[in-house]
């Protein structure tokens, strides 16, 4: 501290500092990417990975047959780390 000019006053830090607080309590963060919230998943419109599991395990708990048998492959695929929510083979 001290050691350089500052590039934003003090009163300036402080008030980023109570909006990243703000954001943080409302469940927003700063740690992702800015387009996290505005680009969607083409196949299932999930917005985060979180979201496309959820949705997937959903669809799996309320399937039968072959329908919940696609929706347990891509859940456990995704689950084991796989980038994309389709049942295509890579």
């Amino acid at each position: 501290e001290g050691s350089h000019d500052a590039i934003i006053s003090p009163s300036e830090w402080q008030l980023v500092q109570l909006e990243m607080e703000r954001r943080r309590a409302a469940g927003r963060s700063n740690c992702c990417s800015p387009f996290s919230a505005k680009l969607k998943c083409g196949d299932c419109g999930a917005y985060s990975r979180a979201e496309a599991e959820q949705f997937f395990f959903h669809a799996m708990m309320n399937s039968e047959g072959s329908e919940q048998s696609r929706y347990v492959k891509i859940y456990t695929g995704l689950k084991m780390g796989k980038e994309f929510c389709t049942d295509e083979e890579e």
